[in-house]
């Protein structure tokens, strides 16, 4: 069924002002995002969350786990680069803080071909010449690129350090505490949600936004890219234990979505000339039509 068939046409501009409108707090759900790496995914998020009630739960959170409070073990997965002398023995470690981990890598066979090899063993996290952020070169030796995933209690050194205290830069904390500056597209501080003409293309800001989950029905392609341990760990902290990680602006861009529902308002979007459709009931459908003289 065409979206013409259920619901009534409406503007960018009236779209925008729907969004705006919505009462803080409300949930809704983007069906059919596709982002830039063509990953097509269905998004559940909340609209108009303060930040700041948000940062202060993180922050007491944050404190009483370095204080000694128990928390679910966070899961860390990404990608590192590792000397090819070094894979062998990568998970062979021992002594203290040692993590139980698997990493997966492509190797090269002398006819040409590569096959994944999936090792599981302890690594030292804490030994920053190990793993690293960077592929090398030809005079020092190029690095193999891997995937390492692995589980750190609350109490394990990288996790404190990764917490940290406001005073050392490059916390967590410091981040929430004396946060730099954030530089944004847009000066209409008073709006929830606007629209912009960028490149050609309408482009709607949608500020305040807590994701809740997201479906993936199409995997994007990614570039690998890899990280030392330590922001690993801090990006899966704040992602799983904090509700600021959550916390962001949300854009849609024309032909990029499929549709929203949002307060039990279903605002569709038609894939061949991006016009928006608001679907309502077939009664209140009808009586906008006459009035519109449709």
């Amino acid at each position: 069924m065409d979206c013409n068939q259920i619901g009534v046409q409406v503007s960018k501009q009236e779209f925008a002002d729907f969004l705006n409108s919505i009462q803080p707090g409300q949930f809704f759900h983007v069906r059919g995002y596709v982002n830039a790496e063509g990953e097509k995914a269905d998004h559940w998020l909340r609209f108009g969350v303060k930040y700041g009630n948000i940062k202060a739960r993180d922050v007491n959170l944050l404190r009483q786990i370095l204080a000694g409070k128990q928390m679910p073990d966070v899961t860390v997965k990404h990608g590192v680069y590792v000397s090819p002398d070094q894979l062998e023995t990568l998970l062979s470690n021992e002594g203290e803080n040692l993590v139980r981990a698997t990493i997966q890598y492509d190797h090269l066979l002398p006819d040409g071909t590569s096959i994944g090899v999936t090792k599981t063993g302890h690594i030292d996290l804490m030994d920053n010449c190990v793993l690293s952020n960077r592929k090398g070169n030809k005079k020092d030796g190029y690095k193999v690129p891997a995937t390492i995933s692995y589980s750190l209690p609350c109490n394990h050194p990288l996790v404190v350090a990764a917490i940290g205290e406001a005073e050392l830069q490059g916390t967590i904390l410091q981040g929430l505490l004396r946060p730099r500056e954030a530089t944004v597209e847009y000066d209409k501080e008073a709006q929830s949600a606007y629209s912009l003409e960028k490149d050609g293309t309408t482009k709607w800001y949608l500020r305040d936004v807590l994701y809740v989950r997201k479906v993936v029905r199409v995997e994007g392609n990614y570039e690998f890219s890899a990280s030392l341990p330590i922001n690993a760990v801090k990006k899966s902290i704040q992602s799983q234990w904090c509700l600021t990680g959550s916390y962001r602006q949300f854009v849609l861009s024309e032909g990029n979505f499929e549709s929203i529902n949002i307060q039990g308002q279903a605002v569709l979007c038609d894939g061949v000339d991006e016009t928006f459709y608001m679907a309502l009931p077939e009664t209140v459908k009808e009586t906008l039509l006459v009035e519109s003289g449709s």
